[in-house]
């Protein structure tokens, strides 16, 4: 095969690969979040915040559907804006095995992209929201021994999740699955024991 053969075969295969994952890929740029924040190293923190960017200028608001909390903000293109969170809204260190009602619904009026920041002094938890629209129905959750924690946020009214925890948390064993059902804005929030 001669060099210009071998060379279109590769951009081919190329363009094929990269069509073929993009179709499953998902996108980190919406409009309606569904966000909570997990207890930092020793259970308190001294600042919640939601980090926001988009491309255009447009406003959005937060709320806790549970206690009618609501803030409102704006976006303008090219500059991070910070939404301070009160820890009485998203956050119990202390809730694990148990439904709580602190997750915040985010929406705006275009795409923005969010990220979720959790600082403690010496320590800084960030993380990327996904949009309701890119979030799945199957998870793995890779977290480290001994000291793993996750929380789920319900999106939708009467949501079974069936969890199978790979080491014991404070209620449950490993190995056994069990089920929990929540409504929009419920958190179900398991620590290792």
């Amino acid at each position: 095969m001669n060099r210009n053969k071998i060379y279109n075969v590769f951009v081919f295969a190329l363009l094929f690969v990269f069509s073929n994952t993009g179709m499953n890929a998902q996108s980190t740029v919406g409009k309606d979040f569904w966000v909570t924040f997990l207890p930092n190293y020793d259970l308190t923190v001294d600042e919640l915040s939601l980090i926001v960017a988009g491309d255009d200028s447009c406003t959005g608001v937060v709320t806790n559907p549970y206690t009618g909390w609501l803030t409102s903000f704006t976006v303008v293109p090219g500059v991070i804006t910070n939404i301070y969170i009160p820890q009485s809204e998203a956050y119990d260190g202390l809730a694990s095995d148990s439904i709580i009602n602190k997750a915040l619904h985010i929406t705006t009026t275009d795409s923005i992209s969010l990220y979720a920041s959790n600082f403690k002094a010496f320590t800084y938890d960030l993380t990327n929201v996904l949009p309701t629209p890119s979030l799945g129905s199957n998870y793995v959750i890779q977290t480290y021994e001994d000291y793993s924690e996750f929380s789920i946020v319900a999106v939708e009214d009467n949501t079974t999740v069936d969890i199978t925890l790979a080491e014991n948390s404070i209620s449950h064993t490993a190995g056994r699955l069990f089920s929990v059902t929540l409504n929009a804005g419920q958190c179900y929030q398991v620590q290792a024991s």
